[in-house]
């Protein structure tokens, strides 16, 4: 409030001496010992003169009141809009806070990518220091041949069954370290990707997958089996069938990149019938006496397991590891070497489209079956 000026003070001093009731109202409201209220014991006498009250001294009271009104009222305007910066303040700082947690998150995210990233580059980086050459697999003993995948031009059936047997005893070990013994007993679906890397091969992709199938363990056997040793195409064939549950089968792989020769794959596989569940082995044949590989291309090396648990009559558990390694080249084909990464790329590409081949037909093989069972 501004001060009052001395015409506004001239006014308000008649107002007050014009009308002494209200001002004997104002000095009473103003009294810090109020009179005690008559009673019937006391007569009433001729209330005393009323002391004339100094207007200048009251106005001036007045003033120092409203002076001290306004000071507190700011004080507390004042304390209010601290307490609403306070606030503001807290609930930015919050809200940062959060931020910056989820920032930290998404920098360790990011960064276990790129680590990870950067593991697959090293990778490729020592296996296309030095590509694996065939003649690493060579060995003075002809008993041994087997063990390096090599057949000779005898007991190629006995050399086979030992090499794939020794495949099949690894496929405990795998199955605990991708955890696919509790995927089978959970009935979970499976599908994972991976590239990692050892000093005695180097690089390899990894492909680990399990589902449920809507066939018995006998009619999925049968069926996944006969699906194996059938040609799909021009590009396969079966070069040997050395029992029902043993073949020796070709298929040559054009990849994505024209400069790479054909990547031809041998793969010898293995089925075996044990209580509770089916087992089959896929291993590659680096190299082939009797029926050598074809002249400039590049040779494959993988291997594979498969097995099927019964769930019901009608349903079982398919879950398979599948491993690819760097390919081989032979002594006739000059080392090509592909833009790091790219043998990852095409092999990859290579192996999802030879697996949505083969798994559309045997998806729809596996339709074909259940819709004649149920008719």
């Amino acid at each position: 409030m501004n001060e009052l000026t001395f015409t506004e003070e001239m006014e308000i001093l008649e107002i007050i001496q014009g009308h002494s009731a209200s001002m004997g109202f104002l000095s009473t409201f103003l009294s810090t010992d109020p009179l005690p209220p008559p009673t019937a014991a006391i007569a009433p006498a001729k209330p005393p003169r009323r002391a004339r009250t100094n207007p200048k001294a009251e106005i001036e009271y007045l003033r120092t009141k409203e002076k001290s009104l306004r000071r507190q009222l700011k004080h507390m305007h004042e304390n209010q809009a601290k307490q609403s910066i306070s606030s503001a303040w807290k609930g930015r700082a919050i809200q940062q806070a959060r931020c910056a947690q989820r920032s930290m998150l998404e920098n360790n995210r990011l960064k276990e990518a790129v680590e990870t990233q950067l593991q697959f580059v090293e990778a490729l980086e020592r296996v296309l220091e030095k590509q694996p050459k065939l003649s690493t697999f060579a060995t003075t003993h002809g008993h041994a041949l087997w063990k390096q995948a090599v057949l000779s031009t005898s007991s190629r059936e006995s050399d086979l069954e030992l090499l794939l047997q020794g495949q099949r005893d690894k496929l405990e070990s795998a199955w605990i370290q991708h955890r696919l013994h509790d995927a089978i007993a959970q009935r979970e679906t499976v599908q994972k990707t991976f590239v990692d890397y050892s000093a005695d091969v180097g690089m390899r992709i990894n492909f680990v997958r399990g589902g449920l199938i809507p066939l018995s363990l006998d009619e999925m056997s049968d069926l996944l089996w006969t699906h194996v040793t059938t040609p799909l195409d021009a590009s396969c064939s079966l070069l040997q069938t050395f029992h029902s549950d043993l073949v020796y089968t070709r298929q040559d792989i054009k990849l994505a990149d024209p400069a790479i020769p054909i990547l031809e794959t041998r793969v010898a596989i293995r089925r075996y019938k044990e209580d509770g569940r089916t087992v089959m082995v896929w291993r590659s044949i680096v190299d082939d006496h009797l029926l050598p590989h074809e002249e400039g291309h590049l040779i494959d090396n993988r291997v594979t397991w498969v097995t099927l648990h019964p769930v019901d009559a009608h349903q079982c558990y398919i879950s398979s590891h599948a491993v690819i390694f760097t390919p081989l080249f032979p002594a006739n084909v000059p080392e090509r070497q592909p833009a790091i990464g790219s043998w990852t790329e095409l092999l990859l590409r290579a192996s999802d489209e030879l697996t949505e081949k083969f798994s559309a037909a045997l998806f729809a093989a596996v339709m074909s079956r259940q819709i004649a069972l149920q008719a």
